[in-house]
């Protein structure tokens, strides 16, 4: 990943926002669209920024290579007021000669499900995900070119079947496209984008910082007989699980998440109420693969793998708003400090874009109430005034 950097001077927009055509996306769970436009620098950059933010969520890469470590951008905003983008230096991504970037794009807080009314909680803000990129490259020689998102791009879909922030993900693996984000990829095939409505004066910066990977947990996968093992990461967090698993072609992978058990062990999933919470992968051959969700987040501990492939290793990954730590507290008194490590924990669990009041269920709403109750002591244990200022 490259580091967030900002250029001297404000952004001049360009850019378009822009969509796969006719995306079933807009009435019910689909696959994530994927957008691309392959380019080419005469001489080798000099610099060069990438400017980017979406309707939904991005992921964004030049020439294979992700731009950044940022998970959920842009982050939840009220996004026909406030949309924020990220400026990423990728001058190290970039080559003379043919370059692509391409961008997979989540349905995330904008159109995914929100609330907790499990028939009416879809597309509470568009129904149209969109991606607004520009790139400004200044060349070796001197000279400057832009590209931006606009009607020279074209989309279609890949494994990315769904993708939710309450329900999590599906990944089918044998429908992925090889290559597609790198340059010589034949796109015959792939549609020319459209283009989505979009004021462009409410685009900011970003203030706080972006939601990132704060912690990884390795876990031991336990030997047992059967498809089903439970992981235990030791820690209620707001996260995901990785795995590397080596199988047949058609395989399934179903990760399935809760933050406490039954008394005979299984998952307690009725305080979920109806978000899924599970990701389901399907592989596409027999070689070792890692598997991770795209475009969502679970809150729990406690994480069951049902397989017929074998689980080669695990690790859990938590996830938060990337604010510094600043505050720390140890005593003699074992119970103590273990109140204090809860309430570090619920911080990072609940500081995912906004403060929210719960990661887990089909309910993580951003409430004035919790941030107000809980904000002295956030300020107290994280460097919180960006993320506050963003929030506000």
């Amino acid at each position: 990943a490259t580091s967030r950097a900002m250029p001297a001077s404000p952004v001049n927009w360009v850019a378009r926002a822009i969509t796969l055509p006719d995306d079933p996306g807009a009435h019910h769970p689909a696959p994530a669209p994927l957008l691309r436009r392959e380019f080419v620098l005469e001489v080798p950059p000099r610099s060069a920024f990438l400017h980017v933010t979406a309707l939904g969520l991005h992921r964004v890469s030049i020439n294979g290579r992700l731009v950044s470590a940022d998970l959920l951008a842009p982050g939840w905003t009220p996004y026909r007021q406030r949309l924020l983008h990220d400026t990423y230096d990728v001058t190290g991504l970039l080559t003379a000669g043919a370059n692509v970037i391409a961008a997979a794009l989540g349905d995330g807080w904008y159109r995914g499900r929100l609330g907790w009314s499990p028939g009416n909680d879809r597309a509470t803000y568009g129904t149209q995900v969109a991606l607004i990129a520009q790139l400004e490259v200044e060349l070796a020689d001197g000279s400057r070119t832009i590209v931006a998102s606009d009607g020279s791009w074209v989309a279609s879909t890949g494994e990315i079947r769904s993708a939710d922030l309450y329900d999590g993900t599906v990944v089918d693996l044998r429908q992925r496209r090889e290559g597609w984000d790198r340059p010589g990829y034949d796109a015959a095939g792939w549609l020319p984008v459209v283009e989505v409505p979009l004021e462009r004066d409410v685009i900011e910066p970003r203030m706080a910082p972006p939601v990132r990977p704060v912690e990884l947990i390795p876990v031991e996968v336990p030997r047992v007989d059967g498809r089903r093992t439970t992981l235990d990461s030791g820690q209620n967090l707001a996260g995901f699980v990785r795995l590397v698993v080596r199988g047949r072609a058609g395989d399934t992978v179903t990760v399935r998440h809760a933050e406490v058990l039954e008394p005979d062990g299984s998952l307690h999933t009725r305080s979920l109420r109806s978000a899924r919470a599970t990701d389901r992968y399907v592989l596409a051959d027999d070689t070792e693969v890692v598997l991770e969700p795209p475009f969502t987040f679970h809150g729990f501990r406690y994480a069951e793998v049902q397989t017929e492939a074998t689980v080669v290793a695990a690790e859990i990954v938590a996830i938060s708003s990337d604010v510094p730590r600043r505050g720390w507290f140890s005593c003699s008194n074992a119970a103590l400090d273990r109140l204090h490590e809860n309430v570090v924990w619920s911080q990072r669990g609940n500081f995912v874009s906004v403060p929210t009041d719960c990661p887990q269920r089909d309910e993580r709403l951003g409430w004035t109430g919790d941030a107000q109750a809980f904000a002295a002591t956030a300020c107290t244990l994280f460097d919180t005034e960006t993320f506050w200022r963003s929030w506000l």
